[in-house]
């Protein structure tokens, strides 16, 4: 006996009407009731409103088969039929709280008590007519045979429902933004489903098909939001940048107080490259399992990986956010791999999605930011204090102003005064590239440097100040003063290009610029993975007599084969050296280098003397040039011109 004539072997226990659909809807439902206990799928609220509507479902399959069964006493009948109607037509406003749950409306719902009166009086209609009906015989009555039959009003029953159908497909429809496409498909799938399934029972009352077309369109819609992969990271089982994004779109336009904290892992990538499979795996576990459930005493929230060492979470309360964020501060120092030899080094910026940001754009592209906002020392940023500002506003658009600089060459040359102890005057100058913007001001070179160096933008930098720095060498005030030399610095991305040192000599003679007029500084600290190609490009230069400076010495590797290989005319000292010759130990070293440069035959130049007490400490030391603020600030050339005028 299989399973069919099973089936239709029932029908004998029946009052004639076709309970086979019904018991398939059971058996149907009851696997997805089984499957979303099985795999929890009750934690969100949203997850327990899908839950409600599969229960209300296989109640109303059971009480619709119970309806239809042979010698059952009358008042049975029509408490079956009663339960029946009543969750057979709160499943469509059930469906309506679950559209308004996954949208992120039913706070609003909530919270507006007209709009939940609203929809919830045409069931209290309904229900009122449903449960009179043993006396009015509106909806359905019991003949005197024990027969089911309809009555006038069960029409108003099909339009009710009709119409809480309608306004769920309307929410759909407007918020359909919201979801990915198979998710918003299978949404839609109840309606053709529920639709067919009336249309069929309508025609023939003896079908009880009905139940199980909307089993079937729970089936699909369950397929779907089972699914959570989509939505997870696989590296870090946190939130992936897609369902982040879903979350900050539908945030900003419903216009819900949420606040997002981003973290930012400052050494992410130097981690990952350097460390083996096994500790980044170990590193990432670490991290993502703080941050899923390190802090849920504090309440609920959301974590993300966002990729490129950015995590975020999203809550509804700033006091939340600003607690959680405390505790990551405080745990992100313990977070460690490979012992101690990698540790996180994090920062952390908040903002409100509906308070912070004039577009939606800006909410979604504001991670990949964070990058530029975080300079100096501070270890958060509060960016809802911060909008306004214009330095952090500079920070956020460092990258158009520096485009637009490179493309208009706002950029200028400012030259800093060297003095020559020996021949007592200035006959050589750095030059320093500087940023004026009509909005922001001075842009210091701490800040637009290094980011054009992680861009890309250093290149076209560098080209305008040697085509400044060549301007000034063919001047006739050059000749006028007889300046010795221009000090240039040089990128280390740039050094380590192939064709650099070749390219920079090309451009030298082509404006017939002698090469004893430039000195090259390079820094001691460079540790550029193609040291190769920055020695060949350094031998170039000195094979075409332009000289080498090693700039912040003392402050690098401290590399002496380096120091000794490499063909230097000069050797600057740096400044923290020079602010701590009052330190006896301190004076010490800087005799010691002093001792050891000049073995070298190399000529010493100290930067950063702004003291009178630091110019006779050198003097005695017998230094070669001093550079610094005790002299002179760094002079556009107009002014350059009348410094070495009244010197």
């Amino acid at each position: 006996m299989n399973f069919i004539s099973i089936l239709d072997d029932l029908s004998k226990y029946t009052d004639g009407r076709i309970i086979s659909f019904d018991i398939a809807s059971i058996l149907v439902i009851s696997v997805l009731l089984a499957l979303s206990i099985a795999e929890k799928n009750y934690k969100t609220s949203s997850e327990k409103t899908f839950l409600t509507f599969i229960i209300a479902s296989l109640l109303s399959s059971i009480f619709d088969v119970l309806s239809v069964l042979k010698n059952v006493p009358v008042p049975a009948q029509y408490a079956f039929n009663e339960l029946y109607f009543l969750i057979r037509n709160i499943i469509p406003l059930i469906y309506i709280y679950y559209c308004l749950r996954i949208i992120g409306l039913n706070g609003k719902i909530n919270k507006y008590k007209l709009i939940t009166s609203i929809l919830i009086i045409p069931y209290i209609i309904l229900f009122i007519l449903v449960v009179t009906s043993p006396w009015t015989k509106f909806i359905f009555f019991i003949s005197k045979e024990g027969l089911y039959q309809r009555g006038a009003g069960v029409y108003i029953l099909y339009g009710i429902a009709g119409l809480y159908l309608l306004t769920s497909l309307m929410i759909l429809i407007k918020y359909h933004n919201f979801f990915r496409k198979g998710y918003f498909l299978s949404l839609l799938s109840i309606y053709p489903f529920v639709f067919a399934g009336v249309i069929v029972q309508m025609i023939n009352n003896d079908v009880l098909i009905e139940c199980l077309a909307t089993s079937l369109a729970l089936v699909l819609v369950y397929m779907t939001i089972a699914d959570k992969s989509v939505y997870i990271d696989k590296r870090t089982s946190l939130f992936n940048r897609l369902c982040y994004e879903e979350d900050i779109k539908r945030s900003y336009i419903l216009k819900t107080n949420s606040y997002i904290l981003y973290i930012k892992v400052f050494n992410y990538s130097k981690i990952y490259q350097n460390m083996t499979f096994k500790s980044v795996g170990e590193y990432i576990d670490r991290i993502s399992k703080r941050l899923l459930y390190g802090y849920k005493k504090i309440g609920d929230y959301k974590p993300y990986y966002l990729e490129g060492g950015v995590f975020a979470i999203c809550a509804y309360s700033r006091d939340k956010i600003d607690k959680i964020k405390n505790e990551i501060l405080k745990d992100i120092n313990t977070i460690f791999c490979e012992g101690k030899r990698f540790v996180p080094e994090a920062k952390t910026v908040i903002a409100s999605v509906n308070g912070d940001f004039d577009s939606l754009d800006k909410a979604l592209s504001f991670d990949g930011l964070l990058s530029k906002v975080f300079f100096g020392k501070s270890d958060d940023i509060n960016y809802s204090f911060k909008k306004n500002d214009s330095l952090f506003e500079m920070k956020v658009n460092l990258k158009s102003i520096l485009a637009d600089a490179i493309l208009n060459k706002t950029f200028e040359v400012y030259y800093q005064p060297i003095y020559n102890l020996k021949e007592k005057k200035f006959n050589c100058v750095e030059a320093l590239i500087r940023l004026n913007h009509p909005k922001y001001g001075f842009i210091s070179p701490g800040y637009f440097i290094p980011f054009a160096e992680e861009n890309g933008l250093v290149e076209k930098i560098d080209e305008i100040m040697i085509e400044k720095v060549i301007e000034f060498i063919n001047s006739k005030e050059f000749k006028k003063y007889k300046m010795a030399y221009v000090e240039i610095n040089v990128s280390t991305i740039e050094l380590a290009k192939k064709n650099f040192a070749k390219d920079l000599v090309e451009i030298f003679k082509k404006n017939n610029i002698n090469t004893d007029n430039i000195v090259v500084e390079v820094l001691e600290s460079y540790n550029s993975s193609n040291l190769d190609t920055i020695s060949r490009n350094i031998q170039v230069l000195r094979e075409n007599n332009i000289k080498l400076a090693l700039d912040d010495f003392g402050t690098g590797y401290s590399n002496l084969k380096r120091f000794t290989e490499i063909d230097l005319s000069y050797v600057k000292i740096d400044k923290s050296l020079i602010d701590k010759i009052e330190n006896p130990v301190y004076n010490k070293i800087i005799e010691n280098q002093f001792d050891l440069i000049r073995q070298f035959n190399r000529q010493i130049v100290a930067e950063g003397v702004e003291e009178e007490a630091q110019v006779k400490f050198l003097e005695k030391l017998k230094c070669d040039f001093i550079q610094g603020f005790y002299y002179s600030r760094p002079l556009p050339l107009p002014n350059l011109i009348t410094f070495l005028e009244d010197n």
